[in-house]
């Protein structure tokens, strides 16, 4: 097992691989495609530092889709608006913190039906969808992995109630279930409840090795 996962054994990740789907997927914009291939998976936030954007800008709602000076295309935030947003975030966080905590994160969704729904609402343009190995991602990246009981990046339709709390991490989730996400003297919810994504916090910079297939998705 490599350094990031050290303090890992071998039963905890299987335990997890047990309760979660043999491959996840992440998709993204096609124009990223090449800078994916060489420099591996990165945050938004890490690829707007490199960009030059202050972080005072960089969480800053997004209405449109943003291609960086690096190149880098980022995803419209329009599922969830600032005003959206500030009903539904535990206080005292605030939209912009909420745009700070997934832009330092990347994600990955575990079925194909989810990642259908993201793609129809982002098929303006080509996009690149990949199937990722859990247990390579794991194997490498449990430290950093983190799973999300819903869709944090939509804030629309009766949006559940989020803040920290809403990123479990893996080996919280493994011991404890949805423990840790639910509200000071709320039920959590049932260990029954699939997690709707998992998610990375940091880079992946060889992330084309945990690839298993890559597949270009025109609109239509």
């Amino acid at each position: 097992m490599n350094d990031p996962n050290s303090f890992w054994d071998l039963i905890a990740i299987e335990k997890a691989l047990e309760r979660l789907p043999a491959v996840v997927y992440h998709l993204t914009d096609a124009s990223n495609g090449l800078s994916i291939a060489r420099d591996g998976l990165h945050p938004a936030a890490i690829l707007l530092m490199k960009a030059g954007v202050p972080e005072v800008d960089a969480n800053t709602f997004r209405r449109e889709a943003a291609t960086l000076q690096n190149g880098a295309t980022l995803r419209d935030q329009r599922p969830m608006p600032p005003n959206a947003l500030s009903r539904c975030l535990d206080p005292p966080l605030t939209p912009e913190d909420w745009y700070g905590l997934v832009n330092r994160r990347v994600f990955f969704w575990l079925d194909r039906d989810r990642l259908s729904r993201h793609w129809a609402v982002g098929r303006r343009s080509p996009q690149i969808y990949y199937t990722v190995s859990t247990k390579r991602l794991l194997e490498r990246y449990a430290t950093f992995a983190e799973l999300s009981p819903f869709n944090s990046g939509s804030a629309l339709r009766r949006a559940a109630k989020r803040g920290h709390r809403t990123f479990v991490a893996l080996i919280d989730w493994i011991q404890h279930g949805w423990n840790k996400e639910a509200l000071p003297g709320a039920a959590p919810r049932s260990s029954s409840h699939k997690p709707a994504e998992l998610t990375v916090r940091r880079s992946i910079p060889d992330f084309l090795s945990l690839v298993v297939d890559e597949s270009r998705v025109a609109p239509p």
